[in-house]
């Protein structure tokens, strides 16, 4: 089984407009969430380079997002910053892997916050067996 880095992933994030409404918890995150908090997001996507893969601490505070390398703090780069993905975005990320059959989607919730901390996602495209995980640890808000 090979593994290549999460390019369809983002592309599909990134390109996508789809045309439904949030649904369950992403929409009481949208309604109740904090607007600042702080998190750290880690990523596994087999022979990724190390920068693609975190950790990454991803700040919020209002409409502004910071996302620094957990063991230098400097910022990532331009381009690799929406693979570490907000709150609202791995909730938006999901609902559109739900509605996209080529992939394979685990979820698991944190039981108290109710966000997503594991999401494991597979595709099978073009003979190539693609397999990313994306992991929230360090949660708070500010």
């Amino acid at each position: 089984m090979r593994r290549l880095p999460g390019v369809i992933l983002v592309l599909s994030v990134l390109s996508c407009n789809a045309d439904f409404g949030p649904s369950g918890r992403y929409e009481k995150w949208l309604k109740d969430g904090p607007k600042s908090y702080v998190m750290t997001v880690s990523r596994t996507c087999g022979n990724c380079p190390v920068e693609m893969m975190g950790p990454v601490r991803v700040s919020v505070r209002g409409s502004v997002v910071s996302r620094t390398y957990v063991s230098s703090s400097l910022p990532v780069p331009k381009g690799l910053d929406e693979i570490f993905p907000t709150v609202s975005e791995l909730f938006y990320m999901i609902d559109l892997l739900k509605v996209d059959k080529r992939y394979r989607l685990s979820v698991q919730y944190d039981p108290d916050l109710e966000i997503p901390v594991a999401i494991n996602i597979e595709t099978f495209a073009d003979g190539v067996d693609v397999e990313i995980g994306i992991y929230v640890t360090g949660f708070q808000t500010q």
